[in-house]
């Protein structure tokens, strides 16, 4: 499938990517030129809105403009 660009310049909040169709949305949403915010959460161990808000506006913002690629874990260290 080519590219059209069509989500150039916006940025996507996209839940369950610990599963593959969050995943592949996730993969699709970039392919068309969105940023992409991957989100996946334990029920156990549930961050805080604020906590997951702040690295998103970060996403979203012109500060993040030269991120691609990259994988941005928001987990309080659970994952080290």
């Amino acid at each position: 499938m080519e590219s059209k660009g069509l989500l150039r310049g916006k940025a996507a909040i996209i839940t369950g990517g610990e599963g593959s169709i969050g995943l592949a949305t996730a993969r699709a949403f970039v392919a068309e030129g969105a940023r992409v915010c991957l989100i996946g959460l334990l029920a156990d161990e549930l961050a805080a809105p604020e906590e997951v808000a702040r690295a998103m506006l970060f996403l979203a913002s012109d500060e993040s403009s030269f991120v691609t690629g990259a994988t941005l874990t928001v987990d309080g260290g659970m994952s080290i």
